[in-house]
């Protein structure tokens, strides 16, 4: 655990060695969610395509994906930018030091400039939870909160199965963009707003439907299954995937050569 602050004060100091460039590219991310939460909000006003979903539901649902990317595109870029470690030869050195593979991958890559999106992120999750008439007991509103620590695993796991791919190309592929930033862009919307078979596809592949949509729809009082209650416990059966497919991966890895 120190060792994960050590890393993490290293790139915050680096990065404020740029103070305006930095500050700059908060505000220019803090935008980017803003504006990305703004058109969703114009289309519902123009269209009436989002069936009986109040604007402050649509903007939990909003929240809890875009927080869950956020965080793990500031904590994770290791992973999510693997094909440069491969490639420049960083990862046969990480594997000769006398630490946990993980955390040095972590500590590879950590962009601070990320933070004011997981902020606003945060900004909207309040705003929505205030609005939203539902039992704002703690119970609920804890449970509202671990949705967003399992949206962050969901998406820390697609960048380790991402990475994986790596250990084979080398080059990072971006049709694992598909899983990510399109997942993010389907995750904004009630999902049973579209076909049956993209719903099934974000519940058993992509489990975004399992931190937002079920247990959402379960808490809002929309649904009374079980199932939609325990269904964020499914991310953490993505995740141990993701880490047996790297172990694996890594165990059979020879050097990229470089």
């Amino acid at each position: 655990m120190n060792l994960l602050f050590k890393y993490m004060s290293m790139y915050m100091r680096c990065q404020l060695e740029y103070k305006s460039s930095f500050i700059l590219s908060l505000i220019a991310q803090l935008l980017s969610v803003s504006l990305s939460s703004f058109m969703v909000f114009i289309l519902m006003d123009k269209f009436n395509f989002l069936l009986d979903y109040s604007i402050y539901e649509i903007m939990l649902s909003i929240s809890i994906v875009q927080f869950g990317f956020s965080f793990s595109e500031c904590f994770a870029r290791g992973f999510d930018r693997f094909s440069k470690v491969i490639k420049n030869g960083e990862l046969d050195l990480m594997l000769v030091k006398p630490r946990g593979i993980y955390i040095q991958i972590y500590g590879s890559n950590i962009e601070f400039s990320k933070l004011s999106r997981v902020i606003g992120s945060l900004i909207l999750f309040i705003i929505s939870i205030s609005n939203v008439d539902f039992d704002k007991s703690v119970v609920n509103i804890v449970f509202l909160i671990m949705l967003l620590t399992f949206s962050s695993i969901i998406y820390f796991s697609i960048f380790v199965i991402s990475a994986c791919f790596c250990f084979k190309t080398i080059e990072g592929l971006e049709f694992m963009n598909i899983f990510t930033d399109g997942s993010r862009e389907f995750g904004q919307y009630p999902l049973d707003i579209f076909r049956k078979e993209v719903l099934v596809v974000f519940t058993y592949l992509i489990p975004i439907a399992c931190v937002n949509y079920y247990p959402v729809n379960y808490i809002l009082g929309k649904s009374d299954s079980i199932l939609y209650l325990v269904s964020p416990l499914f991310c953490l059966v993505i995740f141990n995937v993701s880490i047996i497919l790297f172990n694996k991966c890594l165990h059979h890895y020879e050097s990229s050569g470089s």
